[in-house]
């Protein structure tokens, strides 16, 4: 990819997303459609439409998008955190994108 002069995510956003390779610890398409069966039956192999979920509602569901990221895990490991934001899946995510990982955090399931 170097000598072609394209970067990373480029080569993701362009290739990787579509052949379901993980792009980030914190969603992988293949493990989100394994382990919600509603949203195989629902997408099928269609990534976009399964990545969109994650963001539209995943994330505020409390979903799991990949085998190396739970927020539910991330929320049970702290109780300030659960404290402060209780069950908003999307507030403690967010803690954890903005605020978690550079504080030595963990979200492992």
């Amino acid at each position: 990819m170097v000598q072609s002069g394209m970067d990373l995510a480029d080569h993701w956003k362009r290739f990787g997303f579509n052949e379901g390779r993980q792009g980030s610890p914190e969603f992988s398409v293949k493990f989100y459609l394994a382990t919600n069966p509603d949203l195989q039956r629902a997408y099928g192999n269609d990534y976009r439409r399964a990545l969109n979920h994650w963001l539209d509602n995943g994330i505020e569901e409390g979903r799991q998008g990949s085998p190396t990221f739970s927020v539910r895990a991330y929320r049970e490991r702290y109780p300030d955190l659960q404290k402060a934001f209780g069950q908003n899946w999307e507030k403690l995510f967010d803690h954890w994108m903005e605020w978690g990982q550079d504080e030595g955090r963990t979200g492992a399931p």
